[in-house]
């Protein structure tokens, strides 16, 4: 938890820093995120998991990717709509896929029984291909952002001699892309599970 209050008072200086120091606010998420990252294996590694834990982790996550949504659709007004649908899929699937797994007596969120999407269970069970989908989602939107700002223009890349050079940028973008359309995949996927799995538990309870 110490890891979460450090993000925390890290995460709040990046909605000032957000439309004025561009360098600063994309320095400032990378350490909030690596310390959200740290937290997570320093709990597992000392054996401290706990369900206070997995909260402040999943608060933690909705919080950062909102405001770096709210940021996106302040910078790209035409897509503002875009990042608010993307928002509520966030928040919504996480919040219905948690409180589905504690009324049915789970555990873990992330520990799923067969019945659930196998793509979902994928997800929840490898680390790996979890953390590529979620870092790719991180990739996207932050190099949305640093795309608006002149001052990241000179960052770019010569791929070959017939080719002129491409923003670094655009790149990562290009790159996270694949990963953040399965990740969004999930999303859907859970919320409608979730929300099922709570309709069959009224009924059950009715």
């Amino acid at each position: 938890s110490l890891c979460f209050f450090f993000f925390f008072f890290l995460f709040c200086p990046l909605s000032s820093l957000a439309f004025s120091h561009p360098r600063s606010m994309l320095i400032f998420y990378f350490i909030s995120f690596v310390c959200d990252e740290l937290d997570g294996r320093l709990a597992r590694l000392f054996s401290q998991q706990s369900t206070y834990g997995a909260v402040l982790d999943m608060v933690t996550d909705r919080l950062s990717t909102a405001a770096l949504l709210g940021i996106l659709a302040v910078l790209y007004p035409s897509k503002a709509q875009i990042c608010v649908f993307l928002q509520a899929l966030d928040i919504a699937s996480h919040w219905c896929h948690m409180y589905a797994s504690l009324v049915s007596g789970g555990t873990s969120h992330k520990e799923l029984s067969n019945h659930h999407n196998w793509l979902v269970r994928s997800y929840y069970a490898n680390r790996i291909f979890m953390g590529t989908c979620c870092v790719s989602c991180e990739l996207l939107y932050l190099s949305l952002y640093a795309m608006h700002w002149p001052i990241f223009n000179k960052w770019s890349i010569v791929l070959s001699d017939s080719r002129p050079e491409v923003s670094i940028f655009l790149l990562f973008a290009q790159i996270a892309i694949p990963g953040f359309i399965i990740k969004q995949t999930i999303n859907v996927i859970q919320l409608v599970q979730s929300m099922n799995g709570l309709w069959l538990h009224d009924l059950k309870n009715m």
